[in-house]
């Protein structure tokens, strides 16, 4: 229900029962179609029973809360999705992959050198073209 039962019947929350009653009845009149006069129903059903009003009554004053918790769900349903995690995880490991190729690399050409390289030209013999 987008509007209060007293803004429907067009009265003041603190009108008695007899203005709540000619107004439902003045309101029934100019009622044009179905939907209109099921909510003068409901709000002279409402209205007119004294435990039902008091009721009504305190959920009006809870209604600023509501609001506002409403209000509060919809910022928090407009934030965008938290962004994936797989680029982070995928950047983490080619740094992790880097950082230990980098690591392994001066072992590497260490062992390159160390070992001993056969020459690139076999020194001629001169005995041996004679």
């Amino acid at each position: 229900m987008s509007k209060n039962l007293y803004a429907i019947l067009g009265v003041a929350p603190r009108a008695s029962l007899d203005e709540i009653r000619a107004a439902h009845a003045a309101a029934a009149e100019r009622a044009f179609d179905a939907v209109h006069r099921l909510a003068l129903k409901e709000a002279l059903g409402t209205l007119s029973h004294e435990q039902r009003r008091a009721a009504y009554d305190a959920s009006l004053h809870d209604e600023p809360a509501r609001e506002a918790a409403r209000m509060v769900r919809r910022i928090a349903a407009q934030r965008p999705a938290p962004a994936s995690r797989l680029p982070l995880f995928v950047g983490l490991l080619l740094l992790g992959l880097a950082a230990a190729w980098w690591g392994l690399r001066p072992m590497r050409l260490a062992s390159l050198h160390a070992q001993p390289r056969a020459p690139a030209i076999a020194p001629a013999d001169p005995a041996a073209s004679r």
